[in-house]
């Protein structure tokens, strides 16, 4: 710690350090448990057994180990001691199985507390640490006393009916007091949470029904026999086999609204057979299907044999992990299919739980998730059934399991997946779960009624398929087929796609599409340049895409040239290029020897030297072909195979993509297309033909090129709207070029590439569905509305929330029949929610006039909660000024309870609702022609009425700009919503009556 007397951060800290941990310190745990392993660390060599208890064996304060003797034990004992000593440690107690408890360690000198249990030393057994029911509350963490001991069934029923009812909150705080963080009691936990389940819609305080006081009264009464239950700690038979060998049982049941899994920890016996004693089990509570839950289970069941692997110090045999469900054990080892969200990031938990157990049990250890018949399943009790007991005794099955656990693996009852079989209903409910078009799934071409899922399970280390119905009567589309296991993967072929776009990407289909194409044209180059044979080799020459680019190229490069091969009648030669290509001539020709096609089957600089006389050869009629060997490594060629394979690429979607056109439009429709006789594409017959281009003729453009002019086709392959292609495609050009942009954007950029045939409905569709679209126009819309005050989005009655602003220079008579006049203003407020206004006369400019005014708004219409008026010259700057904003402010607090908002000086936006309705008076006033004439304060109040009722009458909003004549104008105006009155905030007070009591009798 830095600390300093003077608390000056300027003066040096002073530093101090904790020499012993404080209790009830978050920390202390955490530096106990850092302690501990750093003195292992230290200790490893010197004190083994002991480092290791500290380290694997430890939590916070408690080191809770065992040994298979007693020696063993005291010996681990003895180094603990003493590592513990060297760090300044000591020991509070030791207590030992099959002793005594020690007396500092015990309060009744039977048991003692252990993470949570009652432990009995002497008999080795592990018992629920269960309290005396008491409902009283806590004083300073204690409760008081019962007044007669709770410790039997008929004092607690007796204790319940002293309450007058149990309430939610008792049930509650009862059961938060079973614990057990290993879960020996699970059945009994999993059933408390059911029956809490039923009580959510109730309120802490608020009595059970009579149907729900009497179950948890019978819950209830069962404590004093619940703490009587008892488990053996260790799970290790005396007559285990050594060295040991062990196994793990864990099984998963689920049901419409609980799910629970139990771990069983099997050893060889030395009579051969094989124990299994409950080791870990868990429940939750679920509200999803049948499938999807048992799912949900199946991964918990992974995940709790995951912690259990990692935990113990065991070499394993076998690891089996069984459920009842055949359709949740499909969907789990099924990983390559495309599930629906749920499942899809279940399946890949389990499968990932699953990799990880293999990888911490070792090769040899088998890790298999397998069915097992529901009868056969005790995590069956998890899952349904009341409370109850028996379910958890000594003698139940949840302690001594079944009697096919405790044989060998090849006699279990178990269902491996490649031997399951499902039927109809099981089908559809695996189907559910699927997404439509998924490329995984493909159809038998032998048997039209059966599907193929392929699964390759790394685990097992071979590939699988969900099986055959049983019933003959299945839906083909639900059908399925076995798949033979084999250690070798197969081809998924699909009717129509190498890959499917939808499930990859377009870039990424594009991408592998390329990488193939690149291998299988370098394949057929190399193949027809390495063969021997001439007029074999002359026709691949034909076929090779690479050469045929290299010949059609106006401009060959020297440099990428690395020899050439000539192929004659009888024999070939290669000549090694090295300046001896005349690049001025249009076509071919060489410099060659005379000896060209001499005994040498290599002519190179040393048979052809530079002084010797040469002549021009035109290979073209002399050789069956010539072949340039290019240079793999040069640009020339790596520019020539990317052009290659963007070709091939784009006729390949080109061709699906008509293949399709041509299968779904009719004939009628076809008469718009036209089918390319060369390239056999079909293009949309419009007025601009494909060899149309764009001329500029304008004198100022010849220097400048048209912004599109390399992008415009008038001349694309069509493509339908509902195609894989386009959907694909549409979503690559939507997110990643023209980034996020309106339909006509993405689809014009769409139209560079293909004519797609009415695709609006699903490029709307699409972009509507866009998630990042969404999250575009979401902070668009933020930024726009945050100019928008939030009570333009408030729901309060009219004129709650008022501007006020003052409008001056009105003429009027002192006296109805005088002739002494005055200049008054007028108050205008305008409602900020509806735009309702209201104009009242003012005697002059003081605070009282304005609070009057104020008061005859609010006896009508109720009492503004919030004020906006003007701070500048419109209220500080009048003639003759008596108006002040604190005093205002001061006035309105006490008399009206509302609060006043001062706008910023100058600060006509704040203010413009109210301006423009006192520029819109004095407008009218102009027109009428009234400011001319003198009138009293009580005729200006009367006008002001006329012009605030015709001014409420103009409509809030108006949908478009047509005539305001429409009917529903007449609806949307302010004083259809001044009707009534705001009665929360009502002006109201008491009457002071100056009379007497005796007269008001009388009356």
């Amino acid at each position: 710690f830095l600390y300093h007397p003077s608390l000056d951060p300027n003066e040096k800290p002073k530093i101090f350090y904790m020499k012993r941990a404080w209790y009830g310190v978050r920390s202390t745990s955490a530096q106990s448990s850092e302690a501990f392993h750093r003195l292992a660390d230290i200790f490893q060599d010197t004190h083994p057994l002991g480092a290791k208890v500290l380290r694997d064996d430890s939590y916070c304060d408690d080191i809770l180990s065992g040994t298979r003797s007693l020696s063993l034990s005291h010996q681990e004992i003895k180094e603990v001691s003493e590592i513990l000593a060297a760090g300044g440690f000591s020991l509070k107690f030791i207590a030992h199985s099959f002793e005594e408890p020690p007396n500092e360690a015990s309060m009744d000198g039977i048991s003692l507390s252990i993470l949570g249990y009652k432990w009995k030393p002497l008999d080795d057994l592990l018992f629920l640490n269960l309290q005396e029911i008491n409902f009283n509350k806590k004083n300073k963490g204690m409760k008081a006393e019962n007044l007669v001991p709770a410790d039997s069934p008929e004092a607690i029923e007796s204790l319940i009916d002293s309450l007058l009812g149990l309430t939610r909150r008792h049930v509650v705080g009862k059961s938060g007091e079973f614990f057990d963080p290993v879960g020996l009691f699970e059945p009994l936990k999993a059933a408390l949470k059911r029956s809490l389940s039923e009580l959510n819609h109730l309120d802490w305080n608020e009595r059970l029904s009579e149907s729900d006081q009497q179950t948890w009264t019978n819950i209830l009464k069962m404590w004093p026999d619940l703490s009587k239950v008892s488990f053996p700690r260790s799970v290790i038979p005396d007559d285990a086999e050594y060295p040991l060998r062990t196994r793990i049982i864990c099984m998963a049941d689920a049901s419409a609204d609980c799910g629970g899994v139990c771990l069983y920890l099997s050893i060889r016996l030395k009579d051969h057979s094989w124990s299994a004693r409950i080791l870990a089990a868990k429940s939750r509570l679920l509200k999803f299907s049948v499938p999807r839950n048992e799912l949900e289970m199946v991964e918990l069941a992974t995940e709790l044999v995951f912690a259990t692997v990692v935990s113990l110090n065991f070499s394993f045999e076998s690891v089996i992990i069984a459920t009842d469900s055949l359709v949740a054990l499909c969907w789990s080892l099924n990983e390559k299919i495309r599930h629906k969200v749920y499942v899809m990031n279940r399946v890949l938990a389990i499968n990932r739980f699953l990799r990880w157990i293999q990888s911490s049990v070792g090769p040899n250890c088998k890790v298999e998730l397998v069915h097992i018949p529901g009868d056969l399943n005790i995590a069956d009790c998890l899952t349904k059934g009341p409370p109850s007991i028996s379910v958890i005794s000594p003698s139940s099955i949840w302690q001594q399991a079944l009697p096919w656990m405790k044989g060998e693996v090849n006699e279990m009852p178990l269902t491996r997946f490649s031997d399951i079989s499902l039927s109809s209903d099981e089908v559809k409910r695996y189907m559910e779960e699927i997404i439509p078009g998924d490329p995984n799934l493909r159809l038998d071409p032998v048997n039209s009624a059966m599907f193929m899922y392929h699964v390759i399970n790394e685990v097992t280390e071979g590939s699988a398929s969900i099986v055959n119905p049983c019933s003959n009567q299945v839906d083909s589309f639900f059908s399925c087929s076995v798949g033979e296991r084999s250690s070798k993967k197969k081809n998924l072929d699909n009717p129509i796609y190498l890959i499917d776009p939808v499930y990859f990407g377009w870039q990424k289909s594009c991408r592998t599409l390329k990488i193939c194409i690149k291998f299988l044209v370098l394949l057929l180059h190399k193949v027809h340049i390495n063969c021997k044979i001439p007029k074999v080799q002359a026709s691949l020459a034909l076929k090779c895409p690479l050469c045929t680019i290299i010949f059609s190229a106006d401009q060959l490069d020297i440099d990428a040239v690395k020899s050439y091969q000539f192929n004659g009648s009888e024999k070939e030669s290669v000549f090694p290029v090295e300046n001896h290509l005349d690049s001025t001539h249009s076509k071919t020709r060489l410099i060659c020897e005379k000896d060209l096609f001499s005994n040498s089957l290599e002519i190179g600089s040393e048979t052809c030297p530079e002084s010797a006389s040469s002549k021009g050869v035109d290979v073209s009629t002399q050789l069956h072909s010539v072949n340039p060997i290019i240079n793999v490594y040069a640009a020339f060629f790596t520019q020539i195979l990317s052009n290659c394979t963007e070709v091939i690429l784009n006729s390949y979607w080109n061709v699906i993509a008509t293949n399709e056109c041509l299968a779904q439009l009719s004939s009628k429709e076809l008469k718009h297309y036209e089918l390319d006789r060369q390239s056999r594409l079909l293009f949309y017959k419009g007025r601009v033909g494909k060899d149309q281009t764009i001329h500029v003729y304008d004198l100022d453009m010849l220097q400048l090129k048209f912004l599109d002019s390399n992008e415009i086709h008038f001349h694309s392959p069509c493509l339908m709207s509902n195609s894989r292609i386009f959907y694909s495609y549409a979503v690559d050009c939507h997110s990643n070029v023209v980034h996020h942009a309106s339909l006509e954007t993405t689809l014009l950029e769409i139209s560079k590439r293909f004519h797609v045939i009415q695709p609006r409905r699903v490029l709307t569709s699409l972009l509507k569905d866009c998630t990042k679209c969404k999250l575009i126009k979401k902070e668009v819309l933020s930024h726009e509305m945050a100019n928008h005050s939030s009570i333009r989005f408030t729901y309060a009655p009219p004129f709650t929330y008022l501007q006020c602003d003052l409008a001056q220079n009105f003429h009027v008579k002192t006296r109805n029949q005088g002739r002494q006049t005055t200049k008054a203003p007028a108050l205008v407020v305008c409602c900020l929610i509806t735009g309702a206004v209201g104009i009242y006369i003012l005697e002059d400019w003081s605070t009282e006039s304005v609070i009057s005014a104020l008061t005859r708004h609010s006896s009508r219409y109720g009492v503004p909660s919030v004020l906006y008026i003007d701070s500048g010259s419109q209220l500080k700057a009048l003639k003759n000024v008596t108006f002040d904003i604190q005093n205002l402010e001061h006035t309105l607090k006490c008399k009206l309870s509302c609060s006043l908002v001062v706008a910023p000086p100058k600060s006509h936006v704040n203010q413009g609702r109210v301006e423009r309705r006192i520029g819109i008076l004095k407008d009218m006033l102009l027109k009428l022609g009234e400011p001319k004439f003198l009138m009293s304060f009580l005729s200006w109040e009367t006008l002001f009425s006329s012009i605030s009722n015709y001014m409420n009458d103009l409509p809030i909003a108006r949908a478009s700009d047509r005539s305001i004549t429409r009917p529903e104008y007449s609806i949307l105006t302010a004083n259809r919503l001044l009707i009534g009155r705001n009665n929360n905030r009502a002006l109201a007070g008491p009457i002071l009556m100056d009379t007497r009591l005796s007269s008001i009798h009388r009356r």
